[in-house]
């Protein structure tokens, strides 16, 4: 039967069996490599960090966001059936990314100064940005919502997690802002 041969175009729908498997390992591996990238400017954004209140802001964020990421990787490796051994050496490399930049953070702290430094401490932190906005949209929240079932619940819960992690970034600033506009007596 030419349905069952694995190049067996589907004219209906015009899709091909055999490229899915290879679109689907294509994804993981953008996935994996767009969340190994932002971890390893994540961790370079740590490294960099000269203020101790600041760095424990972001360690502290790191934290909570890392458990997003493992989440939204395993649950990648088990929808697109990823052999146990291959996930274990995915979640492996992911873990490595925020030493890796951590390390090299430090280096670059290490060997700059002033002005240089500042420079190359908000590049690291916009890279890392700019990286975790395309992981969020383009391999997260679209994909999610090509599937249109409960969509009367993702929307809200995704606006609540805007609004959520807007409030928060707002009081995290205010307590944490200058000082000296404020009477704290």
């Amino acid at each position: 039967d030419v349905s069952d041969s694995p190049s067996y175009l589907n004219l209906s729908s015009g899709i091909n069996a055999e490229y899915g498997v290879v679109e689907k390992r294509h994804n993981i591996a953008i996935l994996l490599a767009s969340l190994v990238t932002h971890s390893v400017f994540e961790g370079g954004a740590v490294g960099v960090e000269r203020e101790t209140q600041t760095l424990l802001g972001l360690l502290g964020a790191i934290l909570i966001h890392k458990c997003a990421i493992a989440l939204t990787l395993g649950s990648r490796l088990v929808t697109q059936k990823i052999r146990f051994q291959k996930g274990c050496i995915y979640a492996m490399l992911l873990s490595l990314g925020t030493p890796v930049g951590i390390v090299m953070g430090v280096t670059v702290e290490a060997k700059l100064n002033g002005s240089i430094l500042d420079l190359v401490s908000a590049t690291i932190q916009a890279l890392g940005i700019g990286i975790f906005l395309y992981i969020t949209f383009a391999e997260i929240l679209f994909p999610e919502l090509k599937d249109k079932q409960n969509m009367q619940y993702k929307i809200p819960i995704i606006c609540l997690g805007i609004v959520v992690i807007g409030c928060a970034s707002l009081l995290h600033d205010h307590n944490h802002g200058s000082h000296e506009d404020h009477d704290h007596h």
